[in-house]
């Protein structure tokens, strides 16, 4: 964050006393509830295909409120040591991958195997200044029949949506636990404005996955223009995506901004692409990936509501389609 130094003792005063100020608030501050859907229905098509519906809610504690073990943890963690303000974050999600023709009770070898994933996680947010997000998550799950993601598309068509129903779930791929570790880096370079009006922002992120899940490495960016926006980096998202948070930090009442941003991944493995199914069948995974976003996000008090819409690149060699497409909806409730 770039310091500028005042010619005058009094304005650097005031200056000290807003920050100062803002650090009490800032540790006054309570922990956040977020809900995030991510579907192919908010799509140009509305079909189910590749990666199909994503959900997870979450819990952020208040700052510096989290485990005796999670902070000696953060202590090894790079990034962690010097933190000006650290959450501890519990998730809960599962995610679900279904082939292009779901009327098909034995599936196209040469598309994407059905795949569900049912996962909880545990993670450690760390501010170490306000421009600065690091982020470390470890994950632990199960894919399969017990990820219970199969029930989960049927009710959905069934008492939701209206669509057909999905006939080929008995060649998902087998039951596995999983597990991951995360870590990942936003930093925020404010471009122009002021947090009384209109501003923007540039945020350039960069993380790793290990694990028997997913291993891969990703590097983006994202923009933000709006009016009295928040403090954060963008809303949160199903993993794997462009990194966000379930918390914001005002000033105002109410303000909003738009946003957009681009990620590319290098994926080494990914189980839900690299395992056989059922069937004995299975696809070859491209390595790169990307993903592109456009979205709008606007906060009331202590509620934000956004909504992205996402283009994210062929993830196999036999996938039909250059892209797919699907929306997220997430609501971030401050407490």
């Amino acid at each position: 964050m770039m310091t500028v130094v005042p010619p005058s003792n009094v304005l650097a005063a005031m200056m000290l006393m807003a920050g100062a100020a803002h650090a009490q608030r800032t540790e006054s501050d309570g922990g956040a509830f977020t809900l995030v859907v991510e579907n192919d229905l908010f799509s140009s098509d509305g079909q189910d295909r590749n990666y199909s519906s994503g959900l997870k809610v979450a819990y952020l504690t208040p700052p510096n409120a989290e485990p005796r073990w999670a902070k000696r943890l953060g202590d090894l963690l790079p990034g962690f040591a010097d933190r000006l303000d650290t959450r501890f974050e519990f998730e809960l999600g599962q995610s679900m991958f279904t082939p292009r023709d779901l009327t098909r009770e034995i599936p196209d070898p040469n598309d994407r195997p059905y795949a569900g994933l049912l996962y909880t996680s545990l993670g450690l947010i760390s501010w170490t200044d306000e421009n600065i997000l690091d982020q470390a998550q470890i994950v632990v799950g199960v894919v399969g029949p017990a990820s219970q993601v199969d029930a989960t598309q049927q009710w959905l068509h069934a008492k939701l949506s209206g669509a057909v129903q999905p006939r080929g779930w008995n060649s998902q791929i087998p039951n596995q636990i999983v597990g991951e570790l995360r870590l990942h880096r936003s930093h925020r370079v404010p471009l122009f404005g002021s947090a009384q009006g209109f501003q923007a922002d540039f945020a350039p992120n960069y993380g790793l996955s290990i694990g028997t899940l997913t291993a891969s490495a990703d590097v983006g960016a994202g923009v933000r223009t709006g009016w009295r926006m928040p403090l954060d980096f963008g809303p949160p998202r199903v993993s794997p995506s462009l990194p966000g948070s379930g918390y914001f930090v005002s000033d105002h009442t109410a303000g909003g901004y738009i946003f957009g941003g681009v990620n590319a991944r290098y994926v080494a493995h990914s189980l839900v692409l690299d395992e056989r199914s059922a069937l004995g069948a299975g696809v070859k995974r491209t390595p790169f990936v990307g993903d592109a976003q456009v979205g709008v996000a606007a906060y009331w008090g202590n509620l934000r509501l956004a909504y992205t819409q996402v283009w994210r690149t062929r993830e196999f060699e036999s996938q039909r389609s250059e892209f797919v497409e699907f929306g997220a909806l997430s609501l971030s409730w401050r407490h």
